[in-house]
């Protein structure tokens, strides 16, 4: 501690941390925190301005200092945790093309690459390395570190065990070979080899309970049905069974509702001719099935939907509550 209240650099990083760590400081709270007097805080606050920080002082009994926003974003300070869900968003921002952000999101990424930590750079790093991108939306929650830990296994051929919970809640334990991590539609998926099942698997890393640990074994370098991970991906969902189904004709072709839609699984759209095609949709949740009708109104135009009355009931109240909305009067 008298190193770093000796230290003008290392209290003014010390100092910064605690700017972009919260709002509001007190001019009392800083200079405890940092372990000076108020007459030091204040000259290292001062010192930072001279770097170009644009941090705020106000008197008074609610006074204190903040850091306000610049022409550039400031050095952050994050925990192993924090840059892994950075790396996470980047990666799905990179993943989508329609978001405009590839470009940035990748300098980002090479970025944090250069400035991190080590320790906290290796786990990063596997994330950026392994993980792969196919659509991106609102994901359902996971664990930093359990991304974290998932993609170092797949990078360095580890094996891993986990508890895991079945779409009915089932629980099992699981010992598996890791080998992709890929999102789509904002879901994160595990594909690897159940060393127990002696088959392959499909996980949703938002349903794995608790600490995922590596077993101490190597995994055995192995192939995945149809050649790549994505194919058995593909297939894998394709197979999956939903509470809820809908047919979507479109009046364009497969080629073109694919490219327009990229979440769209390649093994449920069917072509009907040169410039019409269907697609074949499910979810066990209603809402969800149908924001992928609407999703797909992106690809082109809908020329009729076969669904069950339950489906076609929930999209017609969905559909007149937005009318009812539009033709409010504001």
């Amino acid at each position: 501690m008298q190193e770093e209240r000796d230290d003008p650099t290392g209290r003014a990083l010390a100092l910064l941390s605690c700017l972009t760590s919260r709002a509001h400081w007190s001019g009392t709270e800083l200079a405890r925190r940092l372990g000076v007097t108020t007459r030091t805080m204040r000259r290292d606050i001062d010192r930072l301005r001279t770097l170009g920080y644009d941090i705020d002082a106000t008197s008074g009994t609610a006074g204190g200092y903040r850091l306000r926003a610049g022409a550039a974003v400031p050095p952050l300070f994050l925990d192993a945790d924090e840059a892994v869900a950075v790396v996470t968003a980047l990666l799905a921002a990179s993943g989508d093309q329609t978001t405009g952000m590839v470009d940035a999101s990748m300098r980002a990424l090479a970025k944090l690459h250069h400035v991190l930590p080590e320790p906290v750079k290796r786990r990063a790093d596997a994330v950026r390395r392994v993980a792969r991108s196919a659509a991106v939306g609102q994901a359902p929650v996971v664990d930093p570190h359990c991304v974290a830990v998932l993609a170092e296994s797949c990078r360095d051929d580890a094996a891993v065990r986990f508890d895991y919970h079945t779409r009915d809640g089932t629980p099992s334990r699981r010992r598996v070979e890791p080998n992709a991590l890929v999102t789509v539609r904002s879901v994160w998926y595990l594909i690897g080899y159940d060393l127990d099942r002696q088959d392959w698997r499909l996980f949703r890393v938002d349903r794995i309970n608790g600490d995922v640990e590596r077993t101490g074994h190597s995994a055995t370098r192995r192939t995945p049905p149809g050649g790549d991970p994505l194919t058995f991906l593909g297939a894998s969902l394709a197979d999956m069974p939903h509470a809820n189904h809908a047919d979507v004709d479109l009046a364009v072709s497969r080629t073109e509702a694919l490219a327009s839609a990229r979440w769209l699984n390649p093994r449920r759209v069917d072509s009907t001719s040169r410039r019409t095609c269907r697609a074949h949709l499910g979810a066990d949740d209603l809402h969800d099935l149908t924001r992928q009708i609407i999703d797909l109104l992106a690809a082109g135009p809908v020329t009729s939907i076969i669904a069950a009355p339950s489906v076609r009931g929930h999209l017609a109240a969905v559909l007149a509550s937005i009318g009812g909305a539009l033709d409010q009067d504001h």
